[in-house]
């Protein structure tokens, strides 16, 4: 069973996207230095009680990522350690499974020398298999099979097709493991949480100004939706956690900056050779919001906020 006291900690978090994935730079110097035991302080000074830590496999350096996790753990966070491959590459075939196999094989093996009550493993960051959703499901049941062999106490995290939405959770079946949370993205309705957003395609992405709730009949779109995951997961009995939700917000007609637990606080980068100024990259699918955690003389840090209630 997934321990009670893990779901607790899971209850209020946020998704830290750019220490091992997006990385400003592939230095020790960034690795290291991206999030200051300042960070850390503000961060669990808001409550924040775990973070969902993106680790892009082609910034997997372990020694540092060790330390990263080791950091996180010591403050008394639950880390969710997502392996977040954007490439689709498991879609490809069978040679990159036995890879994504592999991978996790080791790394598993390393991580295991965290403590089962404050770090979770996360298979894969929002599968996709839309033409052939099927597919995946196999290859999850290998994957976790794996990750158990090599870490038999930790909780694993298992997500379902077409981004790992609520649809795609709704269609599957929980895995024979009883120590398993089951992860759902949910970003509805999709024309108000994405209208703009540059990496949209057709109509959703040219649209500026929607509200919501646009009708008092529409308010109960949420509720309802969530409630039908929180239905699944107490038909299978097995707990469900939104890993993330929001909305992009340059778009959006009047809404208040708490809509949808919207959270943005800002500093300004301290000047130097290193600390320019700059546009930051625009979130991809799987990151479509940041939470700005800043103290005043420090540069930025950006993070990503989530979903805040384990269904159980």
């Amino acid at each position: 069973m997934v321990p009670v006291e893990l779901l607790a900690k899971l209850s209020r978090g946020v998704n830290v996207s750019r220490w091992f994935r997006y990385p400003a730079s592939d230095s020790e110097h960034h690795y290291r230095g991206f999030i200051t035991d300042a960070d850390l302080d503000l961060i669990v000074s808001m409550g924040v009680t775990s973070v969902r830590l993106a680790v892009d496999p082609r910034y997997l350096h372990l020694g540092l990522l060790d330390e990263a996790v080791g950091r996180l753990v010591g403050r008394d966070l639950a880390v969710v350690l997502d392996y977040h491959d954007e490439s689709r590459a498991i879609e490809s075939g069978p040679a990159a499974v036995a890879a994504l196999e592999r991978t996790w094989a080791g790394l598993a093996a390393r991580l295991a020398q965290f403590p089962p009550e404050r770090l979770l493993l996360e298979i894969v960051n929002e599968p996709v298999f839309d033409r052939n959703p099927a597919a995946w499901f196999p290859i999850r049941r290998r994957v976790a099979s794996v990750i158990r062999g090599a870490a038999p106490l930790h909780t694993i995290v298992a997500g379902a097709t077409n981004w790992s939405s609520l649809d795609g959770l709704l269609r599957s079946e929980p895995l024979e493991d009883d120590n398993v949370l089951y992860t759902f993205h949910f970003y509805e309705p999709f024309e108000f949480t994405h209208q703009g957003a540059p990496w949209v395609d057709g109509p959703v992405g040219w649209m500026r100004g929607v509200r919501y709730p646009e009708t008092p009949r529409a308010a109960g779109h949420v509720g309802a939706r969530v409630a039908a995951a929180a239905e699944w997961g107490a038909r299978h009995n097995v707990p469900v956690w939104c890993g993330e939700f929001g909305a992009y917000p340059p778009h959006r007609a009047g809404a208040p900056s708490h809509r949808l637990g919207r959270l943005e606080l800002r500093r300004k980068p301290r000047p130097g050779p290193d600390r320019r100024p700059r546009r930051a990259r625009q979130d991809r699918p799987g990151e479509r919001r940041r939470a700005r955690l800043a103290r005043p003389g420090r540069r930025r840090m950006t993070a990503e906020r989530r979903g805040v209630r384990v269904l159980s």
